[in-house]
Order: C-alpha cells, then sequence, then structure tokens
C-alpha cells in the first residue's frame, strides 16, 4: 500500500495577478496571504494548465522508468506474465501502454482495467524496457523467475539504486497508488487558516524505495508495525523547501492518471 499526501503547485492571488511558487503536478491550492520574501522570488503566469508529454514521446529508456514505477505500485509479475491495474476512468492510459508496447490487451471488470502481457514477444520487449529498473524486491525476484521461465537472454536484474530526478520512475509509482492533497487548518486565534504542505509515503514490508527517496529529497523515515506482522516503512516532509523539490521534479517528470492532473 502507498500513501502519498502532497501537492504541486502554490498560487497566490491577489486582484490583479495569479502568482506561482513551483508549476503544476496535481490539484492547485491557494493562500491570500504571503512574506515579503517569498512574494519576491513568485511571477505571474497564465491560469491555464500546461500540457504534457504523451507516453509514445518518451524515449524507450524513460518509457521503461515510467513502467517500472506502475508496476512496483500496482502491477503484478509472475511466471507467465505481466500485469497492471487502472482505474476505469484510466482506461485510454491502459491502451496507450498497450500500443507504445506494442504488444499486450486491455480488458475490462467491475471496479477496474487490466492491462496484460503474456506472449513470449511482448514479454522480451517489456522486460527489456524495465531491466535493472525495479526497486521492491518481492517484484524483482518475480521478474527474474518470468526471464528464466522464457529463457531471455538478459542477465539476473539487481537491485539497483536510481536517482529519481532523472527520470519517471516516481511519477509511475505516484500514478498507481498516490493521492494529492492540501491541509487546510483553521484556527480562531488567527484570521486566515493555515495552509501545510505535507508529503507522505508508506509502503508495507519495504524501505528500500522510502530511503532512496529521503535520501534525494529529505524528509523523515519511520516505522509502523501492523497486528498481522507485516512492517509499513513510512516517509515524511512537511518542509516547504522538501515540497518544492517534489513541484521540480513532477514539473519534469509529469503525472499521467487523471486523478492527478
Amino acid at each position: 500500500m502507498i500513501i502519498l499526501c502532497c501537492f504541486s503547485t502554490l498560487y497566490i492571488c491577489n486582484k490583479e495577478k495569479i502568482y506561482q511558487i513551483g508549476q503544476s503536478a496535481g490539484k492547485k491550492s491557494f493562500s491570500t496571504s504571503l512574506s515579503s520574501e517569498t512574494t519576491r522570488e513568485t511571477k505571474p503566469i497564465s491560469i491555464h494548465s500546461p500540457s504534457h508529454k504523451k507516453l509514445h514521446q518518451f524515449s524507450k529508456e524513460q518509457v521503461g522508468f515510467y513502467l517500472a514505477g506502475l508496476i512496483d505500485g500496482d502491477g503484478h509479475i509472475y511466471k507467465k506474465g505481466i500485469n497492471i491495474s487502472f482505474h476505469l476512468k484510466d482506461i485510454s492510459l491502459a491502451y496507450q501502454i498497450k500500443s507504445v508496447v506494442g504488444y499486450g490487451s486491455v480488458k475490462m471488470y467491475t471496479n477496474f482495467v487490466r492491462y496484460s502481457v503474456t506472449n513470449r514477444e511482448g514479454l522480451y520487449y517489456l522486460s527489456r524496457l524495465i531491466h535493472d529498473k525495479l526497486l521492491i524486491p518481492h517484484k524483482l525476484a518475480s521478474y527474474n523467475l518470468l526471464i528464466k521461465n522464457y529463457g531471455f537472454d538478459l542477465r539476473e536484474a539487481k537491485l539497483e539504486k536510481i536517482n529519481f530526478r532523472d527520470n519517471y520512475y516516481l511519477s509511475g509509482l505516484f500514478d498507481a497508488d498516490g493521492n494529492f492533497t492540501i491541509k487546510i487548518i483553521k484556527k480562531k486565534a488567527r484570521p486566515r487558516p493555515e495552509i501545510r504542505l505535507l508529503v507522505r509515503l508508506e509502503l508495507k514490508n519495504n524501505s528500500n524505495i522510502i530511503l532512496m527517496i529521503k535520501d534525494q529529497f529529505g524528509g523523515y523515515v519511520g516505522e509502523r508495525f501492523h497486528p498481522t506482522g507485516s512492517i509499513s516503512n513510512a516517509y515524511s516532509s512537511t518542509s516547504f523547501r522538501n515540497f518544492h523539490k517534489f513541484v521540480k521534479y513532477f514539473d519534469s517528470y509529469h503525472l499521467t492518471i487523471k486523478k492527478n492532473i
């Protein structure tokens, strides 16, 4: 399970202009107060949402990173195939992936859509795209079993350290399970509400990605123990400076799932 609370852009409004701190990677948030120091760092912008690349415009390397993030977040790898699940409203993304990969099928179910690749040629092509890009250990192990089962001419993949700021991996991961929100706190003693910028990510029984995010974006890491015996590794940050690093990342490597745009 992945829980992400973050947000994308802080817009500052007055009667004449809209100012932006960071650019859009998700929902917009608004404030009517601003320090003089922060004001000097803002700039007028258009109120229109920026256009983003479609998946077919990515390089093969970036397609691989994005798909690896999706698979780590909401995919399933078994000996004879690879599946990725989507919300029904994101069926167009499933078809985009099918078109870019050139193999596989898309099937609708009651509450979700599933993109599946099970034929040898398609699995070989997809395996080459995501090779050495998966970061969740048990999915990496399943991937290695798959390429061994089919006898692909690929060496055993390893758990590599990735510089998230150079690729679409986190965009794929957050598209799979992320939620972007803003926390507004109203207090009687203050005339205006307090707006908090929160970034939170939680993975069950997996500290690898959490620690990599902390190293590259700052923040804090903790653990949560469940009655079943499983452990959730949690990342969190309330720092505006750290938040701005996420804004800059998602400006360059944007989200694709409709709930996040």
